[in-house]
């Protein structure tokens, strides 16, 4: 009998232990394997795990709405998403499913991101007006990129339907597209400079289209997590002047409900050795992360931190 009090007294232990270390594992949504997203994902994860008491995992997800989606059903901690998605879930857009979501919570931004129209050269296509009639990669489904890139649209006086076809696949896949002809224009949302950029530049004659600033400045009025940027002149091969475009922020966020013990374990984390993350990826400098354009309210465990390590003030 003392066999079976024994037993059953240490089958509870594991289980309460099990349980236990299941209560300090977190979960951040990041985007496709190879993109920035899954890249900085895996750059907070490994400075979270450095503390040793909670463990962090990433999930790979198709981006900022996916996120959105996996947030709200619970299957993820917190997740990387874009400003402009942000500030539509939390004030509520019909694009979006079931929204407003107004428990959602800004942890920190994390870099600034640019839009990248790239087409192919010697296509005749100088200006987004030019896309009408043509074959166009526009981000993977429920991705930010396809996001932004329908709102720029929009923005211009141009509808999805004026485009001769509009694919949604992954950017490593348009890129091979754009290069082959089989596609006339390609999206990217990315922080910039962006190694698939370079790798495509490298590849075969490519442009970026510049953006109507009248367009862009209306946007930013619409939406203030948009704002006018630049692609730098120089970064990319015969890009020698810098490309007007949309910005806007990739932020880290999650919802008011998550545990303030995991949040702290993650902000904890990364300004334990705010340096030795930023090194980890090329999108990274020395403002990440930030508190610029969050569109969501702070998490109160965030914010309690950064006010009494004054930081991100």
């Amino acid at each position: 009998m003392w066999h079976r009090a024994i037993i059953t007294g240490c089958v509870a232990l594991f289980f309460a232990t099990f349980a236990h270390a299941q209560d300090n594992v977190l979960t951040i949504g990041t985007g496709s394997g190879g993109g920035n997203y899954y890249s900085v994902g895996g750059a907070l994860c490994r400075v979270v795990n450095r503390g040793g008491n909670t463990r962090c995992i990433t999930q790979e997800t198709s981006g900022s709405i996916d996120n959105l989606y996996a947030l709200d059903l619970g299957d993820i901690d917190f997740a990387i998403m874009q400003a402009d998605v942000q500030s539509a879930a939390y004030n509520g857009s019909a694009r979006l499913v079931d929204g407003p979501y107004s428990d959602l919570r800004s942890v920190f931004a994390l870099y600034p991101e640019m839009l990248a129209v790239l087409v192919g050269a010697g296509r005749g296509i100088t200006s987004l007006g030019d896309l009408r009639g043509r074959r166009v990669n526009g981000g993977k489904m429920n991705s930010g990129t396809k996001w932004t890139f329908e709102t720029t649209l929009a923005a211009h006086g141009i509808g999805t339907h004026e485009l001769g076809a509009l694919y949604a696949y992954d950017e490593l896949q348009g890129a091979s597209d754009l290069c082959a002809g089989r596609i006339d224009a390609l999206a990217i949302m990315s922080g910039q400079p962006s190694a698939l950029m370079m790798r495509l530049f490298d590849t075969c004659p490519v442009n970026i289209l510049a953006l109507d600033l009248r367009a862009v400045a209306a946007m930013a009025r619409r939406n203030p997590s948009y704002h006018l940027n630049y692609i730098p002149g120089g970064l990319y091969a015969s890009v020698h002047n810098a490309v007007p475009t949309v910005g806007t922020n990739a932020t880290l966020v999650t919802l008011e409900s998550t545990d303030r013990a995991l949040v702290n374990a993650l902000v904890e984390g990364v300004f334990a050795d705010v340096e030795a993350f930023r090194r980890q990826q090329i999108v990274l400098d020395e403002n990440s992360p930030s508190r610029d354009r969050l569109t969501a309210p702070l998490h109160p465990a965030a914010a309690r931190f950064f006010h009494e390590n004054m930081v991100l003030q």
